[in-house]
């Protein structure tokens, strides 16, 4: 049945995945994958599509969909058809908004608003705003990771049981500067993480 299937709980795609396999049981009953039509899965997709749902998230659940009853089938020889790849979306991609950078000015505003708090969360930006960091990768640091008593402070960023970099490319040395440096001096480094709450 599909509900049988498990998915990866840290994967990022493991909500939107567990859910698209939620609607179809929900709308078309809990079968093997092999027994749903391409009419059931195209009337999932419009129903997605109504509910507001970026086309790229849709076909990123259909894709880890795919690749997870696949690997199913392989696993135990499962012969069967299914057809939940290459799924139809009707102008995919056309929603897709381009994030801009901020602006000059809009980095001076939020370095004069982070200048007068000292929060844990507006920390963790401070470190970014200095580092390129990825939101991601700033709340899975490792005190570990934090070397200040050098004579070129830095980071060392790589993957791990808790987090997960986006590229290979990703692991990387970074050397901490100005509000950098100055705010992760302020971050309790004794404990296993910088930011244990995130």
């Amino acid at each position: 049945m599909l509900s049988r299937i498990r998915f990866d709980e840290d994967s990022k795609q493991f909500k939107g995945t567990a859910r698209a396999v939620k609607l179809f049981t929900d709308k078309f009953g809990d079968r093997p994958p092999h027994e749903y039509s391409r009419s059931d899965i195209n009337e999932l997709i419009r129903y997605r599509l109504y509910s507001s749902i970026a086309t790229g998230t849709i076909e990123r659940n259909f894709n880890a969909l795919n690749a997870m009853i696949n690997k199913v089938n392989t696993e135990y020889e499962i012969d069967e058809v299914h057809r939940f790849s290459k799924p139809n979306i009707p102008k995919k991609g056309e929603d897709k908004k381009e994030r801009k950078d901020f602006s000059i000015e809009q980095i001076a505003l939020l370095r004069l608003k982070l200048s007068k708090t000292a929060g844990v969360a507006d920390t963790l930006v401070k470190i970014m705003l200095d580092t390129g960091m990825r939101v991601s990768e700033v709340v899975g640091l490792a005190s570990n990771d934090v070397f200040l008593d050098v004579d070129t402070p830095y980071i060392v960023l790589h993957k791990s049981t808790f987090r997960r970099l986006k590229t290979k490319s990703s692991e990387r040395v970074i050397p901490l500067v100005g509000s950098a440096l100055e705010a992760i001096k302020l971050l309790d480094l004794s404990g296993e993480w910088l930011s244990p709450d995130y």
